[in-house]
C-alpha cells in the first residue's frame, strides 16, 4: 500500500510557483545549494524555539536578539559551508534581528504559555491520486499553540 503524500505550506508554494521545481525538489530529490534566506529563517526559527523554553515574562525582543550569536555559531558548526556564503556577519545578524522584531510586532509571546511547539497537524484534503495536485494529507508545522479561555489558537510560522 502506498503511503499518502505529505506536504508542507512551503512545498505547496513550490508547486504553485513552479511545478517543475517542485518535481526536482520533492520527487527527484535533486541536491540543492543552501539558500541564504532559508538559513536565516532556520536561525530565527531556532531562536524562537529556544525563547519558548524561557518563562513567559522573559520572552522579550532583547532576549531573542541576545540568543542570535550563540545560535548562529551552532548553525555554522552544523553547516560550515555557510561561512563562505555570509560575507558580512554583522549584516547577517542585523537582518535576523529585524525578522525577530517583526515577530514581536505581530505576537506577544509573554502573553501566553505555549502548550506545543513543532506540533504537526494532518487533515484529509479529499484530493486523491487522480488529482493534478495529488495531495492526500496536508502536514503543517506550527511553532506554538496558545490557549485562551476556552479557545485554542494555532499559529503557523512556517509561511
Amino acid at each position: 500500500m502506498e503511503l499518502p503524500l505529505r506536504l508542507s505550506p512551503s512545498r505547496i508554494s513550490d508547486f504553485n510557483n513552479c511545478p517543475q521545481h517542485y518535481k526536482y525538489r520533492v520527487v527527484d530529490k535533486l541536491p540543492e545549494p543552501p539558500s541564504i534566506d532559508a538559513e536565516r529563517g532556520t536561525l530565527v526559527h531556532t531562536v524562537l524555539h529556544d525563547l519558548f523554553e524561557s518563562p513567559a515574562a522573559e520572552r522579550t525582543p532583547e532576549k531573542a536578539i541576545e540568543l542570535l550569536p550563540s545560535r548562529w555559531i551552532e548553525q555554522l558548526e552544523g553547516k560550515p559551508e555557510l561561512s563562505t556564503m555570509i560575507t558580512n556577519e554583522k549584516e547577517w545578524l542585523d537582518r535576523a534581528s529585524a525578522l525577530l522584531r517583526v515577530y514581536f510586532d505581530l505576537e506577544d509571546p509573554s502573553s501566553f504559555e505555549a502548550t506545543h511547539r513543532e506540533l504537526h497537524l494532518e487533515n484529509e484534503t479529499g484530493m486523491g491520486r487522480e488529482s493534478p495536485f495529488p495531495v492526500t494529507r496536508l502536514r503543517t508545522p506550527i511553532l506554538e499553540e496558545q490557549r485562551s479561555t476556552n479557545a485554542t489558537t494555532a499559529i503557523d510560522l512556517s509561511r
